[in-house]
């Protein structure tokens, strides 16, 4: 799983981060998710992490999404939902998005292949 301060500050921006929903499970940059608290009445919840022992709100974290979140969010998408089609939209991008090889691993390129089919962006 990337960790890296680059994968953190690529998943730092609404696209992604509105996205979630914390799970058990989730890798933050604070740690990975083991409990959530829902506070109904204020609208907010406490998500706690294996390496902090008090709680934050959601908005003080940054998701970072693993390679099989990022896959299931471009496959959720109408016109890449057939793996032979995204084959070929993967090869396809390579190609459009602009300096690919910045990028140093699996989760780094699926975030980037995300941004650019699901939201135009790079």
């Amino acid at each position: 799983m990337d960790i890296s301060k680059q994968y953190k500050n690529q998943c730092d921006c609404p696209e992604i981060q509105d996205k979630w929903y914390p799970k058990i499970g989730d890798w933050t940059n604070k740690g990975i998710v083991i409990d959530i608290h829902y506070y109904h009445s204020e609208g907010t919840h406490g998500v706690f992490t294996d390496q902090h022992k008090e709680g934050f709100k959601r908005s003080e974290l940054i998701w970072l999404p693993r390679q099989d979140q990022l896959q299931r969010m471009v496959l959720s998408a109408p016109a890449l939902n057939s793996p032979i089609i995204l084959w070929d939209k993967i090869g396809k991008s390579i190609r459009e998005i602009p300096n690919i090889e910045k990028f140093c691993g699996w989760e780094q390129l699926w975030l980037a292949l995300v941004m650019h089919e699901l939201h135009g962006k790079a």
